[in-house]
């Protein structure tokens, strides 16, 4: 049980640093979604208009990146419990499908996720497995574990990662920020924060998210306690997210998430393990 439960800690990472970051990416010049710094400077419909800007973009952004069914994506997570690295590939349809490598002072993981199952490779499992390499883990098998691990990485699992630039539809302070090059990419640079607790409820909610959606984005912000949210996005001029960085205050201090995204639409090559290398955890 005792590595069942490193795995449901490995996956709350990945939910906090993963799920979240792996919606983002890319650039642009600044004026807010509430349009107060417009109004100041000219005032009317001009100051509407401008305002409207930011997030116009990010919906377009949406709808250019949902025929795009997989990406390769590299990142980095530091908080107060450690700095690590994470590559990988994900797959969103037909069928959920991700692996990806996570290196981090204390460990190295590879993980392999396909639908509702998860196999993990980790050095400190090797002596419980009896010389396998790999574990799988069945969410749907696990009981409420499974249920809560679930939860917990539900962004992940049902959603394109570009899905989550819904989260910065609803901050008051949205902005673009100017033409950025990333990894020699053209961006449009878009900043925004969120608070959690009243985000969730406010009229920029109600006009771009359905209630699932808002359900789902609190659902993630609980498992990351986190209660202010900075999202920094830049788009490429195709509307695909190039790079996203996240950084979530809480109680534990700060984590900052980086992911940078690629070849999306890409062939992708996502498979379980040989079945003569997967071992079980003894229930003992």
């Amino acid at each position: 049980m005792g590595a069942t439960l490193a795995a449901g800690s490995v996956l709350a990472l990945l939910a906090g640093c993963g799920a979240k970051t792996a919606t983002t990416s890319s650039a642009a010049t600044s004026t807010s979604n509430a349009g107060a710094s417009a109004a100041a400077s000219s005032g009317g419909a001009s100051a509407s208009s401008a305002a409207a800007a930011p997030a116009a973009m990010l919906q377009a952004a949406l709808t250019d990146s949902s025929s795009d069914k997989s990406v390769t994506f590299t990142g980095s997570f530091t908080s107060a419990q450690g700095t690590g690295q994470m590559s990988g590939q994900e797959q969103f349809a037909p069928q959920f499908a991700m692996s990806m490598n996570l290196t981090s002072p204390q460990a190295t993981v590879s993980e392999i996720w396909i639908g509702s199952t998860i196999y993990m490779k980790d050095a400190a499992l090797t002596g419980a497995l009896g010389g396998k390499t790999w574990v799988s883990f069945n969410l749907t098998a696990m009981g409420a574990l499974g249920s809560t691990m679930s939860a917990e990485t539900g962004t992940l699992k049902n959603a394109n990662p570009a899905n989550l630039i819904e989260a910065m539809l609803v901050s008051d302070n949205l902005a673009n920020l100017g033409s950025q090059t990333v990894d020699g990419v053209q961006t449009t640079h878009y900043s925004g924060t969120i608070d959690p607790a009243t985000a969730y409820d406010s009229p920029l909610a109600k006009k771009y998210l359905t209630p699932a959606q808002i359900l789902q984005l609190q659902s993630v912000d609980s498992a990351a306690g986190a209660s202010t949210e900075k999202i920094d996005l830049w788009l490429a001029s195709d509307g695909l997210p190039v790079q996203i960085v996240i950084v979530d205050t809480t109680s534990a201090g700060n984590t900052t998430s980086t992911m940078r995204f690629s070849d999306w639409g890409q062939s992708v090559s996502i498979s379980a393990p040989p079945s003569d290398e997967v071992g079980t955890m003894p229930t003992a």
